[in-house]
């Protein structure tokens, strides 16, 4: 009974498989925080084998990045990182382990003395804004040391929580985060990203300063929204990965709870590479948003280097990440000067590094409704963001590939440039918004949402278009639009249908997506159905839906109750299947049997257990598993687990 078995699953450890210790990354020139790691394990955050590590290990888990599955760990007193990765290589289920790299802003003090705003007009902004000065609509989370929350320039563009009632003390919204009314300060564990110095401020400046209020500057959007994220600060102006990831985690779940992030902007970097910072960038760029970066302002000399080249020598400073990540939603930034030469300052690279802007003498918003100058890549980066935000409010349907594609394709071509960065220029926003403008949408009209799909069935995709593209792609997703797979590329008719044979990949909820291209395959219009359509296995499949346990947390000395719900989502009926309720993988209880399942037809039902008073206090892993049935092929859903706290 489970009395018996949490008070053995208290005291017993699991036995660790052996698995090749890791050894981090070797570079001079990278700084972490030298007593905490990240950790992925192959179970996730709250698996058994992280929790079993981290007893052993001694270690204490600071933060759950479930969106990436990486964890934010606290070592012992006296652990070297090196040593702890060393152990955590050794432990079950691990995969994979990261200093908790400090990253830098991109930026150096400089006198006024240039003719204001000298940017907006080399990139061709007025011109831009003769077709568009942005949308209130359009949020471009801004990663840095805060904002000053009541910039004269700035306040009225500040985005705002609709779910949040300010000052009550309360999470309205329930998204983990206590008045996040503008944005989160994970640097100091606050929902008040106020920046004190200046860096924040000034890079939200130039991407949306208030424009044509008659005081102060514009940015390259007059009407935005702006969601301040502060992770770094202080006299050296740093901050460490997990509080980016956090930070990150934030853009990605305001996202998905329908808040229209379409940009981000990250005027920092040095450190080494860190896979857990790559996928959480990558998380959002599969979220539909554009990751702005600065390509970084050289090593400790000052002086510009070249991202594509590792340079071993300590304090060299290349290359610069997280611009020099290889990722499709990564805008890699460096900084032109006033004749579109690259300052002095400015890193490069014609494989890591996608373009320049303006970065050397921009005035824009300071703390205390000031202004001031600044150089840097830093200031360079919100002149791509607030670009890629511009072309947002002209055409919302951009997706990442079409923005990314159009600004990059559309740059001054120009010899100091030429080899040195992917495009071979300097940022034109006139000529981006132009070759936008001709798109105007395309819709999907069915399947929209709702229905429900027989593997290997033939379905009829249907879709309107009414803007100049080539030719039409059509995807489809089985993580709500997280990712997609390819039906067909560019070759379905601008307007029309496609006869779709749906694939029998057992029951999953699929998401229709079509896409709008011009002759080099670059996105410029795309529509996905407005809900999931379900898909039944042509053969056996069943899964467990829905696995809780209440209370929870639960008293020692009382009762708790699991319940769980089964589907038969294939196609046949199901007999003689098998309910297992174990923890960390001893049964609580004989197996029990279930009774017949029809085809569609669904199975609830509960199971309650009595809490011993002398059970440890703790967390600890349920698991219920349904049998497989003969000639199911998918067993992915079979399975839910539940973490129980007993206190």
């Amino acid at each position: 009974m489970l009395r018996q078995l949490l008070v053995i699953a208290a005291i017993a450890l699991l036995s660790l498989a052996q698995a090749p210790a890791q050894n981090l990354p070797s570079n001079n020139a990278s700084e972490y925080v030298p007593d905490e790691l990240l950790v992925r394990f192959r179970g996730g955050a709250r698996s058994a084998e992280a929790l079993s590590a981290h007893r052993a290990i001694g270690a204490t888990a600071l933060a759950d990045f479930d969106f990436i599955g990486w964890q934010h760990v606290k070592l012992p007193r006296g652990m070297s990182v090196e040593q702890a990765a060393q152990r955590y290589g050794r432990c079950a289920g691990f995969l994979k382990a990261e200093p908790n790299y400090i990253r830098r802003l991109s930026v150096t003090p400089n006198d006024e003395g240039y003719d204001r705003l000298w940017g907006l007009e080399k990139i061709g902004a007025p011109s831009a804004w003769d077709s568009t000065t942005g949308s209130e609509a359009v949020v471009v989370a801004v990663i840095d040391s805060g904002i000053d929350l009541t910039h004269e320039d700035l306040v009225g563009n500040l985005w705002r929580n609709p779910g949040e009632v300010a000052g009550n003390g309360i999470d309205d919204d329930g998204n983990g985060y206590v008045d996040d009314v503008h944005g989160i300060d994970a640097k100091s564990n606050d929902s008040v990203p106020q920046d004190n110095d200046d860096h924040g401020t000034h890079t939200s400046g130039t991407i949306g300063a208030i424009g044509n209020n008659a005081i102060g500057v514009a940015g390259i959007n007059w009407n935005v929204r702006i969601m301040p994220l502060r992770f770094v600060g202080g006299p050296l102006g740093t901050g460490n990965d997990a509080d980016a990831i956090e930070c990150l985690q934030y853009v990605v779940m305001m996202k998905n709870r329908g808040v229209n992030i379409r940009v981000t902007n990250s005027s920092w970097g040095g450190g080494g590479y860190n896979q857990a910072i790559k996928d959480a960038i990558d998380a959002a760029g599969r979220a539909g948003i554009v990751n702005c970066f600065a390509a970084g302002n050289g090593g400790f000399d000052g002086r510009g280097d070249d991202n594509d080249i590792t340079n071993p020598k300590p304090l060299a400073g290349t290359p610069q990440y997280p611009a020099s990540f290889d990722s499709p939603s990564i805008i890699s930034v460096a900084a032109s000067d006033q004749n579109d030469d690259r300052a002095g300052f400015s890193n490069f690279g014609a494989i890591s590094v996608d373009l320049a802007a303006p970065g050397v003498g921009i005035i824009s918003t300071v703390v205390g409704s000031e202004y001031d100058s600044l150089d840097g890549t830093s200031m360079a980066c919100p002149h791509v963001a607030g670009a890629a935000a511009l072309l947002t409010a002209a055409n919302p349907g951009l997706s990442v590939a079409a923005i990314k594609a159009a600004l990059l394709g559309n740059v001054d071509v120009l010899q100091q440039w030429t080899g040195i960065v992917v495009s071979n220029g300097r940022l034109n926003l006139s000529k981006a918004i132009d070759s936008v403008q001709a798109v105007s949408a395309i819709t999907v009209v069915s399947p929209n949402g709702g229905e429900t799909l027989s593997a290997g069935s033939a379905v009829g995709i249907r879709w309107v278009c009414s803007a100049d593209v080539g030719h039409v792609a059509l995807s489809y997703s089985t993580n709500s639009g997280q990712s997609f797979e390819n039906i067909i590329v560019g070759s379905a008719p601008r307007d029309g249908s496609y006869t779709w044979t749906v694939p029998n990949i057992s029951s999953a909820t699929v998401r229709v997506r079509v896409e709008g291209q011009n002759s080099s395959n670059a996105v410029l219009v795309s529509d996905a159905s407005d809900g999931d359509l379900t898909i039944r296995s042509a053969g056996p499949d069943v899964a467990l839906t829905a696995f809780t346990a209440s209370p929870n947390p639960v008293a020692r000395g009382s009762s708790i109750t699991f319940s769980g719900t089964v589907a038969n989502v294939g196609a046949t009926t199901l007999n003689g299947l098998t309910l297992h309720l174990t923890q960390n993988g001893q049964p609580l209880r004989p197996p029990i049997t279930l009774p017949t399942i029809a085809d569609g037809r669904v199975l609830s039902g509960s199971v309650h257990f009595d809490v011993s008073r002398n059970v440890a206090a703790g967390d600890y892993l349920v698991t219920a598993t349904i049998s497989t049935a003969p000639g199911e092929t998918n067993t992915a859903n079979n399975s839910q687990t539940v973490k129980v706290t007993v206190k």
